[in-house]
Order: structure tokens, then sequence, then C-alpha cells
């Protein structure tokens, strides 16, 4: 099953060098790039993605739990492992292009997971966090948020504070100086998202796709009433990668 999909091995080629052109600041060529990419980018893209990795069964380990290592070494299709690698390491603004509903593929979903949650009923939990190459299928920059804060108690943050900081557009310094006591929170914007129900975690645009509380990815948390949106901008980071 292939879906008629294109060449995800050209696709991260033209990647790394829309990458290699943002660090060296060279617009013309990033945007040659991204122009390339976006030409391969349909509205069916995405949904016939997700049938094909939810086509590949999952491997247990011995912990009962579903292990992302075992998983992609079972995957031998190199256009499927191309596919896999594309959609961990491209933007989800480049990936969702063409889609009209951007919160069904938006950067709070974990692509690989939510074909098999989506086509399959697997739950996110029933996957070992701890196996090597997790993070690949759950998305860099989102790994990369959300990661230092499993197990953190957030019940000492004033969220009604942070909402209404959030809603009237102050700068980071009035969030940092108001109601954070952890820095390094100050600055995590998936967590924001997360605990202040904005950007895309907001009730209006929230589904079961989404991981929305950090300790407990299918929970879907009580919603706030309040309509408040963040600007969201993605950053180019590097994790392990499998192949």
């Amino acid at each position: 099953m292939n879906n008629n999909q294109p060449d995800f091995k050209l696709l991260n080629d033209l990647l790394d060098k829309n990458i290699e052109a943002t660090k060296a600041k060279n617009k013309n060529v990033m945007n040659q790039a991204y122009s390339k990419i976006r030409q391969h980018m349909t509205p069916n893209l995405l949904p016939n993605l997700e049938l094909w990795i939810a086509s590949h069964p999952l491997i247990r380990n011995s912990s009962g739990k579903y292990d992302a290592e075992l998983t992609l070494a079972a995957i031998t299709n190199e256009n499927l492992r191309q596919a896999i690698k594309f959609i961990y390491r491209a933007q989800r603004s480049v990936l969702y292009f063409k889609v009209r509903d951007k919160s069904t593929y938006c950067a709070l979903v974990p692509l690989f997971l939510a074909a098999h949650k989506r086509h399959n009923d697997v739950k996110y939990e029933e996957w070992d966090k701890t196996s090597k190459y997790f993070s690949f299928l759950v998305g860099k920059s989102l790994w990369q948020g959300l990661e230092p804060w499993f197990n953190h108690d957030f019940s000492d943050v004033n969220v009604e504070e942070m909402r209404g900081c959030l809603d009237k557009g102050l700068d980071m310094w009035c969030k940092k100086t108001m109601y954070y006591n952890d820095e390094a929170l100050t600055t995590n914007k998936w967590i924001r998202y997360l605990i202040t129900q904005t950007w895309m975690a907001h009730v209006s645009k929230r589904h079961e796709y989404m991981i929305l509380d950090v300790n407990d990815w299918d929970n879907m948390p009580e919603a706030f009433d309040e309509t408040i949106e963040e600007v969201v901008e993605e950053e180019i980071s590097t994790l392990e990668e499998p192949f």
C-alpha cells in the first residue's frame, strides 16, 4: 500500500537544503526549497499517509507496551521510512499547507502515534515512552517541549492570571515576573498551550488526537470558558534519528 505517495527521499533532501539555507540566512535558497516541497503537499497526502502508517503492525516489548525501536525496525519499505523521517523533521505549517482544518494535523498531534490511535484504537499511553526512538514518533519539537515536564506538578501555577496576561498581549518579561516560579516554564510554549488551553489546545479547536495533558497523553482536561489564542513559532531542533 503506497497511496500514490511522493518520493519522500527527495522531500527530505529538499528539507536538508532548506535547513542549511535557514542556518546560513540564505532566504532565496530557503524559499526555493520550501516552494518545491509544497508542490508535493496535497489535501490527501496526510490522510493517505496515516492509512499507510496504520497498516503496519506495532510491536510490543517485554513490558507489554508498544516499542518504537522494534516497530520502526520492522518497517522495510524505504519510502515509508523516508516519509516517517519527513513528518518528524518538517514544520507542520509545511505538512498541512493544503489541509483545510489545520487543527487535525497541528503540532500538538504526534502524527505516527495518531495514525494508530485513529485507525487502530491504540492509545498514546500504550506506548513505552522510554523506548529508543520514541521521540522520533512524537516529533522533535513537541517531544523536546514535553519530555522535561513529565510527572511535573502544575498545581502551583496560577492559570487564571496566566490566561489574563496572555489575553492582554503582555510580553515575556511580564509573564515571567507575574506568575512563573520556574523560568524554564516561561519559555516553553507547549506547556503554556496545554495548561492555559490556548492556540490549538483551546476548547474550540482541540480533539482527542492532540496531546493536551503532559502526564496523561490520552486525557482531555476540563475546558476553560474564555477564548484566548496565541501565535505559534516553530524552531529547528535535533534529536537522534533511527534512519
